[in-house]
């Protein structure tokens, strides 16, 4: 799709206002024990290394997330537990590209899903996601896992964290939240004083096997209102609703599966770019746009490739910063 520049600064303020108003979401939990029983839970961190939301990983080289976390990081951390511990053995790997699902709404959060190439292989044992069979019914157990904040707007866990909650039906959990809000692709679980938190977006929610090869992902982490509002449950998008999504990625796929960002074709926001004549492989000026030769008006006015790369880093560094704000 392409995008005029008011467009693009309308679509982005859209998505700024959509992730403060998710939640990015351990309340009422336990330190996870022994310490790596959940291997292919993933820390997704931004350039300097902090972590901003969780994520699984589902095959060796791919980690599964919330699409609302995309555009922020640039490596997963896999076998982390005590992220203040710089001695921990760990793998730190780059992400090659972002998949989001190309029916995501970041206004209502439905289709909240993404998943994340590496740009190498993880040595951990990944989760097996559900393709339809798990029971799912109102009152299973269902446990989610993660570094996020222990109560809203409160401060994170430096441990990872586990808490087992309740599925809640699709029809109770509309009936708080009001008509249209939950969807089939999403699901509810909660239990009295207990459910994930800000920093917590793109966890996996499991049903806990006997470890963590019999362990099946059913849902991820996505929105909800508050944390442990014993009105509200937390919302989380449904995976057996993705199999299609998931294994056209799986299968080698990209641009085809979904949108793509970081290293895959365009920029996380999309192709606006292009139509400013910015080249998504080096952020420099196109042949077909507004020149870059040296008889071209940004030559003459003394602007060279170099402004461009500025800019760029100065679009990230805003995003980011609006970003952290709602993910304290």
């Amino acid at each position: 799709m392409k995008l005029s520049f008011t467009n693009f600064l309308i679509l982005s303020a859209s998505c700024i206002a959509s992730i403060a108003n998710a939640q990015d979401k351990i309340v009422g939990g336990t330190e996870v024990n022994p310490p790596g029983r959940y291997e292919y839970q993933a820390a997704l961190v931004d350039g300097s290394g902090s972590q901003f939301c969780g994520g699984s990983l589902i095959a060796p080289g791919y980690v599964l997330s919330a699409a609302h976390c995309a555009g922020i990081g640039s490596a997963v951390q896999i076998g982390r537990h005590d992220l203040s511990d710089s001695s921990e053995d760990f793998e730190n790997i780059n992400v090659v590209t972002e998949i989001t699902h190309p029916d995501y709404n970041d206004s209502t959060l439905e289709n909240d899903i993404m998943i994340l190439k590496l740009e190498s292989d993880s040595s951990a044992q990944p989760v097996e996601y559900d393709t339809g069979s798990a029971d799912t019914s109102a009152g299973e157990d269902v446990t989610v896992m993660g570094w996020g904040t222990t109560q809203s707007g409160g401060s994170s866990s430096d441990v990872l964290l586990e808490v087992e909650v309740d599925i809640v039906s699709n029809s109770d959990c509309e009936s708080d939240y009001g008509s249209g809000a939950i969807t089939d692709v999403m699901m509810c679980a909660a239990r009295d004083g207990k459910d994930s938190c800000q920093g917590d977006s793109g966890g996996p929610l499991v049903i806990v096997g006997s470890d963590a090869a019999t362990d099946v992902q059913v849902g991820i982490v996505s929105w909800g209102n508050g944390c442990a509002d014993p009105s509200f449950p937390g919302v989380y998008a449904r995976v057996s609703e993705f199999t299609d999504f998931i294994e056209c990625v799986l299968s080698g796929g990209t641009d085809e599966c979904g949108n793509t960002g970081l290293g895959g074709g365009d920029d996380w926001w999309g192709d606006w770019d292009d139509n400013w004549g910015w080249n998504d492989d080096n952020a420099t000026w196109g042949d077909d746009s507004w020149g870059n030769n040296t008889d071209d008006w940004d030559d003459d006015y003394g602007f060279g490739g170099g402004i461009i790369d500025v800019i760029i880093d100065l679009i990230y560094a805003i995003i980011e910063l609006l970003s952290s704000l709602s993910r304290k």
